[in-house]
């Protein structure tokens, strides 16, 4: 009787993969390749599947390899998909409370999360401002960056810094600074000559005026 050897396929071919185009999501993407013995050949089965670069946004790569039953090791093939990013609509932004006027720029820092992952600033967004520095409505911009693209903003309310103003016991020179703040007060004067002080600066409220003063001379 006749024999014959039958020989390992040293060929595959990876056809098309489950899924070629991704949206970030911080998991590794592991579409399912369909591999054949030729591009119009028979499905098998007996081959092992990799991938690289297959996290982060960009260009991944699936590759399938024999095991060495009936398809040799050396037989491989691979197909690229892509990973897209995602949109910042989808990520959760922790709100940002009232803030006390300060003279300065107020620059929140609210935590952005996304599917459980805590977002890092500088690596998938960045923060920006508008209004932040005098009393009203603020807002923070949320710009993706790297797996994130998009834009979101979140406002938040700068209040009034309110003032305490005691003017028993000091130099009528030293009634008229506040550390840290421009004077920004006008003074009435009554006919009995004391004095009263008036705010100017809309960003600024009286907590308490103790006591009304004296002028003894300016």
């Amino acid at each position: 009787s006749a024999t014959w050897k039958i020989n390992e396929r040293t060929s595959i071919d990876l056809t098309a993969l489950s899924t070629t185009s991704y949206t970030y999501t911080g998991s590794a993407c592991k579409p399912t390749p369909t591999v054949k013995t030729s591009s119009s050949g028979y499905t098998v089965s007996n081959y092992t599947t990799t991938y690289s670069n297959n996290v982060n946004v960009g260009t991944a790569t699936c590759t399938v390899k024999g095991t060495g039953t009936n398809i040799s090791t050396s037989a491989t093939d691979s197909m690229n998909f892509t990973i897209s990013p995602r949109n910042v609509s989808d990520v959760t932004i922790a709100s940002v409370g009232g803030q006390t006027y300060t003279g300065a720029a107020i620059t929140p820092t609210p935590k952005v999360t996304y599917n459980g992952m805590t977002l890092v600033s500088g690596t998938d967004f960045t923060y920006s401002y508008a209004g932040n520095t005098n009393v009203g409505t603020a807002t923070v911009y949320i710009s993706g960056k790297g797996n994130y693209t998009g834009e979101l903003t979140l406002t938040f309310e700068i209040k009034k810094f309110a003032v305490t103003i005691n003017w028993e016991d000091y130099e009528l020179s030293k009634r008229l600074e506040r550390t840290n703040h421009t004077p920004c007060f006008e003074y009435e004067i009554f006919y009995n000559k004391t004095v009263r002080p008036i705010v100017k600066d809309d960003n600024l409220s009286y907590v308490t005026i103790n006591k009304l003063f004296k002028l003894n001379s300016i």
